[in-house]
C-alpha cells in the first residue's frame, strides 16, 4: 500500500470526496485492550474478563472499547496519507 502524499493543505482539500488508500490490517491484543481499560478506568468485564466474556458475551470473547477504536483512527490515517 502506497500512501497518498499531498504537497500542501490546498492539495489535500482538493481530494475531498476521493477515496483514501486502504491501510494495513493489524491485530488488537488483549494487552492493548487492558492497557486502555486501565488508562481510562473503564474496566467493564466485557473488555477485561476473558473467562466471563467466553460465557456471557454474544461474541464469546472480550471486545475493545468504542473509544479505543475511535482513538486508533489517527494510527490508521498516518499510514495512508501525509501532507
Amino acid at each position: 500500500m502506497k500512501p497518498m502524499i499531498f504537497k500542501n493543505f490546498s492539495a489535500f482539500k482538493a481530494a475531498i470526496g476521493k477515496d483514501l488508500p486502504s491501510g494495513n490490517w493489524y491485530s488488537i491484543t488483549q494487552e492493548m485492550i487492558s492497557d486502555f481499560a486501565n488508562a481510562t478506568a473503564d474496566r467493564q468485564w466485557i473488555h477485561v474478563d476473558a473467562k466471563r466474556a467466553a460465557i456471557e458475551s454474544p461474541f464469546k470473547t472480550t471486545i475493545a472499547h468504542g473509544f479505543m477504536s475511535v482513538s486508533m483512527i489517527s494510527k490508521l490515517l498516518e499510514e495512508v496519507f501525509s501532507i
